[in-house]
Parts: C-alpha cells; sequence; structure tokens
C-alpha cells in the first residue's frame, strides 16, 4: 500500500513538473491582406506603433517593428509585470501585405526589491494576446477606414 502511494506521489510530481514549460508569445494576424506599397505599410504601421508604444528597434530588411518593454511595478501584484509588441509586415505589392503582431509578456519574481527595476528579474507568462489584437484593429481602421458616411451626400 506504502509502495502504491510512494508510486502515485510520484507520477503526480512528475506530470506536474513535465508540463511546467515557458509560455509561448500570442501572435495574432491582420484577417485581411492590404492593397498598398511596402513603403505605405511600413509608413503607417510604424506611426501607429509609435502612438502607443516606443519603438525599440525597425529593420526594413526583416520588415520587423520592436517595441520597447512597458513596464509596470507594483508590489501586491505579483511584483509588476511587463509587456511588449513585435510587429511583422509579409506580403508583396501584387497579393497584398498582412499583418503580424506578437505580444509578450513578463512577470518580476524579485521579492526583496520588486520596486527596483535594475533588480527586477523577469520570468515569461501567458497572455491573451489582447493588445496585440488592439494593435491590428486601430491598424485596421488607419489603413482601410470606414468611408460609409460618404454615402451619406448621395442620398
Amino acid at each position: 500500500m506504502r509502495a502504491t502511494l510512494i508510486m502515485w506521489g510520484l507520477c503526480a510530481l512528475v506530470l506536474t513538473t513535465g508540463c511546467a514549460s515557458k509560455p509561448e508569445p500570442v501572435e495574432e494576424k491582420s484577417a485581411t491582406g492590404y492593397r498598398h506599397t511596402f513603403d505605405f505599410m511600413w509608413k503607417n504601421t510604424t506611426e501607429e506603433l509609435d502612438r502607443r508604444w516606443d519603438i525599440e528597434s525597425s529593420d526594413r530588411e526583416t520588415r520587423t517593428i520592436v517595441a520597447k518593454w512597458r513596464e509596470r511595478f507594483h508590489p501586491m501584484s505579483h511584483f509588476g509585470e511587463r509587456k511588449r509588441l513585435t510587429i511583422t509586415i509579409t506580403g508583396d505589392d501584387v497579393e497584398g501585405y498582412r499583418v503580424t503582431a506578437k505580444e509578450e509578456a513578463e512577470s518580476n519574481t524579485e521579492q526583496v526589491q520588486p520596486m527596483t527595476p535594475e533588480e527586477a528579474d523577469w520570468d515569461p507568462k501567458a497572455t491573451d494576446g489582447g493588445l496585440a489584437r488592439l494593435f491590428l484593429t486601430e491598424l485596421g481602421r488607419r489603413l482601410d477606414p470606414d468611408e460609409r458616411w460618404r454615402d451619406l451626400d448621395k442620398r
């Protein structure tokens, strides 16, 4: 009986530690392809990201823009978190362009000085991708604005 209990305990331990993997960033893709030039896409995507985020790096060759980490320290909420977006443009002038927004999130695990940015110890955490979806929604409104209001003049 004791051996069975020990065996079940070891199995539970192996399963819980074996399943604890690093959470993957959430990647959201634009639902539509945009029929614009790459220069237009690059300019507008960069401007839209720059409206709400500080840009850490941008590379036209790889078509990638990375935002700086947005950090929030809070001693009562798991000591703080940080998030960032990585934007990638794919496609060409013939087929159109699609935009992918990848959201990454990390938790601060520093317990001695959780409010000190220099002492922060960041571990990846799961995210729902809400900031990535919000960015793509706002970019879509910018690239393909709703012009139904123009039809009101024709009535």
